[in-house]
């Protein structure tokens, strides 16, 4: 693609991936994919990668435009309402970042990430317990795949002390790696 059409915006978005996924070069991918929006404006995933480029590197103002533009883009990609409201966890604005994780939340129902994410950041910035327990509660009436829950489950009966609950959630329900070490900890 390079050597037969150089400038042509899906070439640039190829190239980027490559520099970033393949050669780890951040700052070469980044400069792709701009010329790569540049050819298509309006395509989500494209400023997507960028606002991920720039979280990346701390350009916290040019992340928060390219994430929230692939969002206002493509408002039905799962990824671009949680990658926004991941931007807006990190800059400690946690209101935003609850209005864009339950955008997710309504948008996709079954999926775990939003609840996951949501969850802890109830627990972490808030020290809201009970608010993130009601969070992962809502996420196993509803997601495809509750098993990718229990850990956060877990996590949480740790930190409200219910070590039998954790232990019991490791010995009945946990499918990951390293389930003793779990069991050990509770």
């Amino acid at each position: 693609a390079i050597f037969l059409i150089p400038d042509h915006p899906e070439t640039h978005f190829a190239h980027g991936i490559y520099n970033i996924w393949c050669l780890k070069d951040r700052e070469a991918a980044i400069e792709e994919f701009e010329l790569a929006a540049a050819g298509q404006p309006k395509n989500g995933e494209i400023a997507n990668h960028l606002g991920q480029l720039y979280a990346a590197s701390g350009e916290w103002d040019k992340s928060g435009l390219f994430l929230k533009k692939a969002f206002e883009l493509d408002p039905e990609i799962l990824g671009h309402a949680v990658w926004v409201a991941g931007l807006y966890s990190f800059i400690r604005d946690f209101d935003m970042a609850e209005k864009y994780y339950r955008t997710a939340i309504q948008t996709f129902p079954e999926n775990t990430m939003a609840y996951s994410f949501l969850s802890d950041m109830k627990k972490y910035a808030y020290g809201d317990l009970d608010g993130a327990g009601k969070i992962l509660k809502d996420g196993m009436l509803n997601v495809d795949k509750p098993g990718l829950l229990v850990i956060h489950r877990f996590r949480l009966a740790m930190d409200l002390r219910e070590f039998d609950d954790a232990l019991k959630l490791m010995q009945e329900e946990y499918e990951g790696v390293s389930p003793s070490l779990y069991k050990g900890i509770a």
